[in-house]
């Protein structure tokens, strides 16, 4: 799926342009700024992503007071696309509980 939309004209000048705008200028504030996240946080991870370890998602957890976290075995960077119906599982009880509250 990747490879057929990256082979589009332009494709790949918007990605560079996207990931320099991903990119923090200052990382260390950056992942000091998660720590002023108070809304309920639903973290969702692949145990197999390549792009951004799972050590990431559990330095998120931990500087997010009230998040949990999700590792989906056997997935990739891309939970949402690779096991949509998992997701969902997990997603859609997190939504029902915060919009209750």
């Amino acid at each position: 799926m990747y490879l057929r939309e990256a082979r589009r004209p332009g494709a790949i000048a918007a990605l560079k342009t996207q990931e320099r705008q991903l990119v923090p200028a200052n990382p260390e504030a950056w992942e000091r700024a998660h720590e002023q996240v108070r809304c309920p946080t639903l973290i969702l991870w692949g145990q197999n992503d390549k792009l951004v370890p799972l050590a990431q998602a559990m330095k998120l957890q931990n500087a997010i007071s009230n998040s949990g976290l999700v590792v989906f075995p056997a997935v990739g960077h891309s939970p949402q696309i690779e096991e949509p119906a998992r997701v969902l599982t997990q997603l859609l009880p997190f939504l029902r509980q915060v919009d209750s509250r």
